[in-house]
């Protein structure tokens, strides 16, 4: 036990306590896979791909797929800006009525590292330019009318926790 787990655990449970009145059970059983590479092209420069691949309820149809290809600059060992493009195709219903919508995102993002508590947390800060597919229905079809530009910023933090606590997580297994 660390320092503080204690302080830790309980926090976590009375939150799970108090918000147990207001949860909801959801009853649905998706999947997701997601394959990443990232390839180091320089000291200071990469470039990574991402697809990913999701599922609708119960596993019965594929609900999604993204294609992600980016470059990464680094600024130096805590600052790294990046600039890519998203394709996704994700399942659409319109008055019972099945089909796909494709998405076009342009996006560029600025990613800070940083250590606490021996885990490392990744904070990132996402510009989309997005491409909308409008849809209509032409003969019991969802068909293309154009595509919509939207725009949304995106803040995500991710922590890489060592399932082997010996000092800085900088290679192996973790959760």
């Amino acid at each position: 036990m660390y320092p503080g787990m204690k302080l830790h655990t309980t926090i976590t449970l009375l939150c799970c306590m108090l918000a147990s009145g207001r949860l909801h059970a959801q009853n649905q059983f998706n999947g997701w896979v997601s394959i990443s590479a990232a390839v180091k092209k320089s000291k200071r420069t990469g470039v990574r791909g991402d697809i990913q691949v999701r599922s609708s309820d119960q596993i019965k149809q594929e609900q999604s797929f993204t294609l992600q290809p980016s470059f990464d600059f680094r600024l130096n060992n805590k600052w790294t800006v990046s600039a890519g493009y998203s394709f996704v195709d994700s399942r659409k219903t319109v008055n019972m009525i099945n089909g796909h919508i494709l998405e076009h995102r342009a996006w560029e993002q600025v990613s800070f590292y940083h250590t606490w508590k021996r885990n490392l947390l990744r904070h990132r800060l996402r510009f989309e330019q997005r491409w909308l597919e409008k849809l209509h229905i032409v003969n019991n079809k969802l068909k293309n009318n154009g595509f919509e530009p939207a725009y949304r910023f995106r803040y995500n933090i991710r922590g890489i926790v060592p399932l082997a606590r010996d000092s800085v997580f900088k290679k192996g297994i973790y959760a």
